[in-house]
């Protein structure tokens, strides 16, 4: 929704609140409600973990009931949209008739909407919709310092305001969206877990020549111990660096200052794999840095090839990919680490599960440099001690591996899919480029 450009106009949110005291309210301030006043029984706290959540039965913050009723004004209660003011601003919901009844804390707006006038669920998607919130907001608060709403600026907020049957119709359309939305978050976060506990007993117990996980409760001949725990016995434990210089690898840091300067960069080129490109287990190439092939040509020797890993020498050291087909030819940037390990000893996806998991990162942590920002350098990279399988169980190990993490992309996918939806669909719905048919009950 481009501004505030509506073919059905606009109304400010205080316009369209119950015209009585406390219509809009904030929660209460500083010493009104205090920690220390915050008890396992009684009352309940709302906080803003139970909109991001959409879950109003989540927390455990309560007051008694003295304390409830000196703030009774800040009650909430069915059909109340709240709205985040703090941090993750301009969350919205709506309090269901079903919710425990309690009182909202000070990083929580409440809104009594005027149900003549508007649907309140209607009211909730407008608000929630970080493009009409955050536009009018930074219009609105002037330079603020700190990220947050205030009761002021939630007033002067503009809504679009269609007809009152069809707000209920695009809210409906909306809402069908977003239940498809946590859905497939749901699925998410169950293929992370299950990908999680999968990377856990793989690292960890490998599997055997029937594709089967070791159980070492079961079968403790086939385990033995090792610098880092019980392993199988078919496994070694050694450290990169000895890794890498037995087999012609290398551990280098990316190109500094005067190699690569930023006027070098162009907006077509070479990719340059920067700590911020590294995401979770892909690099993302949405606004990755790139260099003319001649430049790439200076720095050939931090060009990336099969097998090879890079790593985030600082903020976090949790950064590691291991590089795949088509990304060979591109190059480690600045701030960047490069491992080239041959095959025959470890393969690269092998390292980098190493890495991120526990086994990895507790080594890393306990030897990084720096006080502000953590920083890891080739030396403490060398020094890590990796649990390594024959090659054949590696590869079958990351295989097992990669098809949740296919099936996860795919999640992953479909949730941007239906949000890129959403957006488009509130884009034309909120200002009327498209009409939605109301049927003629609900119409009268």
């Amino acid at each position: 929704m481009q501004g505030d450009a509506s073919a059905f106009g606009t109304v400010s949110v205080e316009q369209l609140a119950l015209q009585h005291r406390g219509a809009i309210k904030i929660g209460p301030f500083g010493s009104q409600l205090r920690k220390v006043e915050m008890k396992e029984k009684g009352v309940k706290v709302y906080g803003q973990e139970n909109i991001i959540r959409s879950d109003w039965s989540s927390g455990e913050r309560r007051v008694n009931k003295s304390k409830f009723v000196t703030l009774s004004s800040c009650e909430l209660k069915a059909g109340d949209v709240v709205l985040t003011m703090m941090g993750t601003i301009g969350r919205c919901g709506v309090f269901p008739a079903d919710a425990e009844p309690g009182i909202m804390d000070s990083h929580l707006l409440r809104i009594q909407p005027d149900p003549s006038v508007i649907d309140r669920s209607f009211l909730a998607m407008v608000l929630g919709d970080e493009r009409v919130v955050g536009r009018q907001v930074d219009r609105l608060s002037h330079g603020s310092i700190m990220a947050g709403l205030s009761s002021a600026i939630v007033r002067r907020l503009k809504v679009p305001l269609p007809p009152l049957p069809e707000q209920r119709r695009i809210a409906e359309i909306l809402d069908t969206l977003d239940e498809a939305i946590r859905k497939t978050e749901q699925v998410i976060a169950k293929l992370q877990q299950m990908k999680q506990g999968l990377l856990h007993d793989l690292l960890t117990r490998g599997i055997d020549d029937n594709g089967e996980l070791r159980d070492p409760e079961r079968h403790p001949e086939q385990f033995k111990d090792s610098p880092l725990g019980r392993i199988p016995r078919e496994w070694e434990v050694q450290r990169l660096g000895d890794v890498v210089r037995s087999n012609g690898g290398l551990i280098q840091t990316g190109p500094f200052g005067s190699q690569l300067h930023a006027h070098e960069y162009v907006s077509n080129g070479v990719p340059v794999i920067m700590p911020q490109d590294i995401q979770g287990e892909r690099i993302d190439t949405a606004i990755i840095a790139r260099i003319t092939e001649r430049k790439a040509h200076e720095l050939s020797r931090h060009r990336v090839q099969v097998n090879d890993a890079v790593f985030s020498r600082r903020g976090d050291l949790s950064r590691c990919v291991a590089i795949e087909e088509n990304e060979i030819g591109w190059l480690c940037g600045t701030g960047s680490l490069l491992v080239r390990l041959p095959a025959s000893a470890v393969s690269s996806a092998w390292l980098a599960s190493v890495y991120r998991h526990d086994l990895g990162q507790r080594q890393i942590l306990a030897q990084a440099v720096g006080s502000t920002m953590v920083n890891l350098n080739g030396k403490i990279l060398a020094s890590l001690l990796v649990p390594i399988p024959p090659p054949d169980e590696q590869r079958n190990c990351t295989k097992q591996v990669g098809a949740v993490r296919s099936r996860l992309a795919i999640e992953l996918s479909e949730m941007d899919k239906l949000r890129t939806l959403k957006h488009g669909l509130m884009d034309d719905l909120l200002t009327g480029r498209v009409r939605v048919s109301v049927p003629e009950e609900a119409a009268a």
